[in-house]
């Protein structure tokens, strides 16, 4: 008995060491109450160390992050902040001193810390996911400058998948610089300004002695352009334009096909999807033994096998590509309810080179007029886009480079003749139905668009 109660104590040691910290990780558990019946199916206490390596994964990440913080805090985030009207060229040149100035002794590692001003929370971590992997693949790029765009589904664990890349990384000459959420209080931590507005200057100053220190930047912002760039636009391009004249590279993730058209259309060359982002977005979403590492690593609590074969099955993306979100997992836990299909079955795109994925000769489009009494009608021509374009998001760009239009792609409309009526198409990764000159897609622009009906 006094074994087991030692054990218990340690348990509950652990667990405050880690959530007094200034990360919050999120434990997997449908109830906290032992023998609690759930749909007809018991959850099971499980012993007290049940899952520890599960929690050494997390308490790995979570560790790494926090001292990634505590590290900023005590380095480049002691570097006061540049008042409105400071020295410019004197601020630039402190915070160029503190990234080549690496204290290696109190990071303890080989590598170029972090810059982690901070994160709101991580989930236990499943790593050498699809995202992942993605993560790794650009970070590791050294070639791109500018701003390069990756995205996924929500729901597919992003953030962790991110942060656990970042961990990743070993290159002595770059440095990451990982940031969450809102871009001006991004903007802020990072160039260490009181206004937002001076920081395009202190880019302007500080790229170019990073590039002469032979410090690359890879600055990614995550969860903070999942609406589009709205007011920050402005901002957000001449920090591009800086990074991309003195070899730095911003990384934006984002959850939707057309928050990343937006990014990718911003600037010209300056601008773009990253090469290894893979043009089906759905293959980032869990397989099958992820899915079920992630049930079977409750912290406090025990699934038993046959309700984690019930959640794989009702919690699975029900059309037509399957695979598992985490999110979808937690709600079916929480409330019972499962996934709704993201789309019509069929109306879905393919991995590219599957059978329903070969494209047609040629895709036809027309533009459409205003709508009137009896809906759309056609204000012109209709004429081939060819080659085929993989899905809506690069029909898009094929419609706005055909027409030599001024517009971002992401600011046209694409709709689908369905039972005689136009139907505006919403997927912009769903792949394109075969066409003709009779049969054809229609787009819209936005009024006052050139070109616009």
């Amino acid at each position: 008995m006094k074994r087991q109660w030692l054990k218990l104590v340690f348990f509950l040691l652990t667990v405050n060491h880690f959530t007094s910290q200034v990360l919050s990780l999120g434990f997997l558990g449908a109830r906290r109450e032992a023998g609690v019946t759930m749909k007809n199916h018991v959850i099971v206490r499980a012993d007290t160390f049940a899952g520890v390596g599960a929690a050494a994964a997390s308490a790995s990440l979570a560790e790494y992050l926090t001292r990634a913080m505590k590290y900023f805090q005590t380095s480049f985030g002691a570097v006061p902040f540049l008042e409105l009207g400071g020295e410019v060229t004197a601020h630039a040149e402190q915070l160029a001193n503190k990234l080549q100035q690496v204290n290696y002794v109190v990071w303890n590692n080989s590598v170029r810390p972090p810059i982690i001003p901070r994160v709101t929370s991580v989930q236990q971590p499943i790593t050498d996911t699809a995202f992942e992997q993605l993560m790794i693949a650009v970070l590791k790029d050294s070639k791109p400058i500018g701003c390069s765009v990756v995205h996924a589904e929500p729901g597919i664990g992003k953030s962790v998948a991110t942060a656990l890349a970042v961990q990743r990384q070993t290159s002595k000459f770059t440095t990451q610089v990982l940031s969450q959420g809102d871009f001006t209080k991004n903007v802020r931590d990072f160039f260490r300004v009181s206004d937002p507005a001076v920081a395009t200057d202190v880019a302007w100053a500080l790229f170019p002695l990073l590039k002469k220190q032979g410090i690359r930047l890879q600055i990614i912002f995550d969860n903070t352009f999942d609406g589009g760039v709205g007011i920050e636009r402005s901002t957000f391009m001449d920090l591009i334009r800086a990074a991309f004249a003195h070899g730095h590279h911003f990384i934006v993730v984002v959850q939707s096909t057309e928050a990343a058209n937006q990014v990718a259309d911003l600037n010209g060359a300056r601008t773009r999807q990253a090469l290894q982002q893979h043009e089906e977005e759905r293959v980032y979403r869990w397989d099958q033994e992820q899915a079920k590492m992630y049930l079977e690593r409750g912290k406090e609590q025990q699934l038993e096998g046959q309700f984690i074969e019930e959640v794989l099955n009702m919690a699975q993306v029900p059309d037509d590509f399957g695979r598992w979100k985490p999110v979808d997992i937690d709600e079916y836990l929480q409330t019972g309810r499962v996934p709704s299909a993201p789309r019509q079955a069929g109306q879905g795109c393919r991995l590219q080179g599957s059978a329903a994925s070969q494209p047609s000769a040629a895709v036809w489009v027309c533009q459409l007029g205003s709508p009137g009494s009896g809906g759309f009608q056609p204000a012109g021509d209709a004429f081939p886009i060819d080659p085929v374009p993989q899905n809506i998001a690069y029909l898009k760009k094929a419609i706005k480079a055909e027409e030599e239009l001024t517009i971002a792609a992401s600011k046209i409309d694409i709709y689908s003749r369905k039972d005689g009526r136009w139907v505006k198409e919403t997927r912009m990764s769903a792949s394109l139905r075969k066409t003709d000159e009779a049969d054809c897609y229609g787009f819209t622009l936005p009024a006052g668009a050139a070109g616009a009906a």
